[in-house]
């Protein structure tokens, strides 16, 4: 009765995003651990906002929330306060000690429903990748990238070479080969992922030391996560997201352009990395915390064939 009086005396949290939440937590607690071996124990905390208040679900109660009760779908306890952050964040970054998905609802965020869990299903990658000790704070940090900023804001601010000509065809020509590679019958596989391999190694050649440590940083962690919601469906078997999945990645690679994407065509070029590694064989996923911010280790290790 307490927590009833609590949710209507504060506002109940809208109840279709929690319901979404809930099933991305029993898709992680049924195949994470298949994916990672710990994915599922990662922290799941989420800070809801439906454009007026905030709402914590499953954490503790700290300074300025009041108890607001228990969620009945996923018996996580909530707390509320005034909405501090935009209601149209998607983002996940340590809140109150502990690496939280900080997310509008469906509405306030402009994404379907069936959208929205795929994505807290990704920011959940993202608490999996920050919880590890060879991802920490002090490792992101000792990549020598924020030039100074303590904020964070680097990550998505960071200068890299998206403009530059050369690097932009460069980029080009390694989502054709991700395709190409993509769409490889099996006795073709070998070679398109050689080719692969090859036009990665061709841009990675252009960068300058920061710019390739930026990228994959960027793959290593945003094409990763990215990746995990089409290996999480297909897990599931979910045949309908996998084949939107499938669909994103292909239209995502045909289209890129990093002058006009800039970091987001990184999304595209990681998960396409996973993926090929994935068909490949190679045993990146065991190694996967190993070598934390590369994943071009990955590719020297599969070698040529």
């Amino acid at each position: 009765m307490l927590g009833l009086i609590a949710l209507l005396a504060l506002g109940a949290p809208p109840a279709e995003p929690l319901a979404l939440y809930a099933r991305a937590r029993a898709t992680i607690e049924t195949h994470g651990d298949t994916l990672w071996p710990g994915f599922a124990d990662a922290p799941f905390r989420m800070l809801l906002n439906d454009g007026e208040r905030e709402f914590l679900v499953c954490g503790d109660t700290p300074d300025g929330f009041e108890p607001a009760g228990t969620d009945p779908v996923t018996g996580c306890s909530l707390a509320a306060r005034d909405a501090r952050f935009g209601p149209n964040l998607l983002a996940t970054f340590p809140l109150f000690g502990v690496s939280t998905i900080v997310i509008g609802t469906p509405e306030e965020t402009g994404q379907s429903p069936r959208a929205w869990q795929q994505t807290v299903l990704h920011e959940h990658m993202h608490q999996f990748q920050d919880t590890h000790p060879a991802a920490s704070y002090a490792a992101v940090q000792a990549l020598d990238l924020h030039g100074g900023d303590e904020t964070g804001m680097w990550m998505l601010n960071y200068p890299f070479a998206y403009d530059d000509p050369a690097t932009a065809e460069a980029g080009r020509a390694l989502a054709d080969a991700a395709l190409a590679a993509l769409d490889a019958e099996p006795d073709g596989f070998d070679a398109a992922f050689d080719a692969y391999a090859a036009a990665r190694a061709a841009f990675i050649a252009r960068l300058s030391d920061a710019d390739h440590r930026y990228y994959e940083f960027q793959v290593w962690k945003e094409g990763v996560a990215r990746w995990a919601e089409l290996a999480l469906a297909r897990l599931a078997d979910d045949s309908d997201e996998t084949a939107r999945q499938e669909a994103r990645l292909r239209q995502e690679l045909r289209e890129l352009s990093l002058p006009d994407w800039q970091r987001v065509a990184f999304y595209a070029l990681g998960s396409a990395d996973a993926e090929l590694l994935e068909r490949r064989g190679a045993a990146w996923r065991e190694a996967y915390f190993d070598y934390p911010f590369r994943l071009d280790t990955h590719f020297v290790s599969a070698g040529a064939r």
